[in-house]
């Protein structure tokens, strides 16, 4: 079986050139998915098995990955194994074997397995991240309700029974969907101890007490509201979301514990606005 990986990237550099080249290293074939409106090729001459999509804007990331999962970019077959990546993860040598090997062992095994992604180190606030609560299904597996994108591993044929990524998310929460939906038709959603992701989530970190607040560019948060409140109709949505008390106190504790409140609070306004008309894509350029 083929293991095929999918990057998403967004004014990549030289850097972000050395991640993938190890992408490649351990994958038959690297899809990398373009949405900088520019051509950035030249970065990735001599990474042989890679084949690059460039897209005219920015289409996001759930319409960037569709493009290359269509028929008609690739000869997908249905056990092909897809992993997906974004440009700001890199991989020490053998985390994809060790991720295959993991998924074919739980498949064996009898689990109905929908993805696999591993525990991640957090490089912006120096943490890896594991889920608080969590049931082991083997002493190295243990279920979850979401992923994120970089290093989820599943398969063509997963993703062709959900339809594949949902393309009325842009960018936050499009993996969670993804998660989501798999779980609604029955399958597991799993991460493993056996392979670490080193990730960059955030630009910081902020303390106030015991409570922790993960710092991001401010145009996030309407990417954040609007398609979270997107989310909220969908009954597959677990029931601990639905209530919102959570995604509330997030954008309570970033309001007043980080810089730029002003210009959170106005992409805030703006996400509601754009989720009332029914707004998708990428925010227009316009004062918001």
């Amino acid at each position: 079986m083929r293991v095929i990986a999918l990057v998403t990237l967004f004014h990549p550099t030289q850097n972000h050139a050395r991640h993938i080249a190890e992408y490649a290293r351990q994958c038959d074939t690297v899809f990398l998915c373009d949405n900088s409106g520019s051509d950035n090729r030249a970065l990735f001459i001599g990474i042989g098995n890679c084949r690059y999509i460039q897209n005219v804007d920015n289409f996001g990331l759930s319409r960037a990955f569709n493009i290359a999962l269509s028929p008609k970019t690739f000869s997908w077959q249905p056990d092909d194994f897809v992993l997906f990546f974004d440009q700001d993860s890199w991989v020490l040598p053998g985390h994809v074997e060790k991720l295959v090997d993991e998924y074919q062992k739980l498949v064996e095994s009898g689990v109905a397995l929908g993805a696999l992604g591993p525990v991640f180190f957090n490089r912006s606030t120096g943490r890896t991240v594991i889920p608080h609560s969590r049931k082991f299904v083997t002493p190295d597996a243990f279920s979850c309700e979401e992923l994120i994108t970089s290093s989820m591993l599943t398969t063509w044929e997963n993703l062709k029974r959900i339809s594949f990524w949902n393309e009325d998310i842009f960018l936050d929460y499009a993996d969670w969907d993804l998660c989501w939906r798999l779980r609604s038709v029955g399958l597991k959603i799993l991460m493993t101890n056996v392979t670490v992701l080193q990730h960059v989530s955030g630009i910081g970190e902020v303390h106030f007490g015991s409570v922790r607040v993960l710092d991001e560019a401010p145009v996030r948060r309407y990417y954040q509201v609007r398609d979270f409140l997107k989310l909220l109709r969908k009954t597959y949505m677990p029931r601990r979301w639905r209530h919102a008390i959570s995604f509330i106190k997030k954008l309570v504790l970033q309001t007043f514990l980080l810089d730029k409140r002003w210009e959170r609070s106005l992409y805030t306004c703006r996400g509601f606005v754009d989720f009332l008309s029914r707004t998708h894509g990428k925010l227009k350029d316009r004062d918001v």
